[in-house]
């Protein structure tokens, strides 16, 4: 089996004590690069008929605002 790598994500403001979950969508127009944390500014929006595996939200980049080494 396989193992998938997945981002943690949080809605902000961001710090050690924020809640993070895992985010297994993809987001369109991003490429992430191993070894980089991110904060991204993204938009989302509704799919009207999603498939009944697939999410219900689309996700698209606008702006990666930092990109710092880990």
């Amino acid at each position: 089996m396989r193992r998938r790598k997945c981002p943690r994500v949080s809605a902000g403001p961001f710090g050690p004590d924020e809640d993070w979950t895992l985010f297994y969508e993809a987001i369109d127009d991003f490429t992430h690069e191993s070894g980089y944390h991110y904060v991204l500014r993204v938009a989302r929006r509704v799919i009207p008929d999603p498939p009944a595996d697939g999410s219900s939200y689309a996700y698209r980049l606008l702006a990666i605002l930092s990109r710092v080494a880990a």
